[in-house]
């Protein structure tokens, strides 16, 4: 998908394959799923992937000017406040996201496999507590 500018947000998806661009803007992805292969490329705006807990991949993120923030379980080879390389879980996957000037954020999505959402999982997403 290609975005010139606006926010994306998507919930719930499910793909094998993720290819984002978005010029300027917040992305939002909700991951219910593994995905095999997620690349995102962000000129401006704060890029969040939201991934389930038994998510797995190797990752490569470029916050540029934003930084880069990996909220969950994770391995990391390289972290700094512009740039992470690493793995979750056992790494089978990929993630690659290019931030520009936004911050690039990894965190739980709350939804174990199977997508149930945990008790906290659905407190943080329904903005609750």
């Amino acid at each position: 998908m290609d975005s010139g500018s606006g926010s994306v947000d998507f919930r719930g998806l499910s793909a094998r394959t993720i290819r984002l661009d978005s010029g300027s803007g917040d992305v939002d992805l909700d991951l219910s799923s593994k995905s095999s292969d997620i690349d995102v490329d962000s000129g401006s705006g704060t890029v969040t992937l939201r991934v389930p807990t038994d998510f797995s991949a190797r990752y490569d993120i470029d916050g540029g000017s934003g930084g880069v923030e990996v909220g969950v379980d994770h391995q990391a080879a390289q972290m700094d406040d512009e740039r992470a390389q690493g793995k979750i879980g056992d790494g089978q996957g990929r993630i690659r996201v290019d931030g520009g000037s936004g911050r690039v954020r990894i965190v739980s999505s709350g939804r174990a496999p199977g997508g149930r959402v945990g008790m906290l999982g659905s407190l943080l997403t329904h903005g609750v507590g």
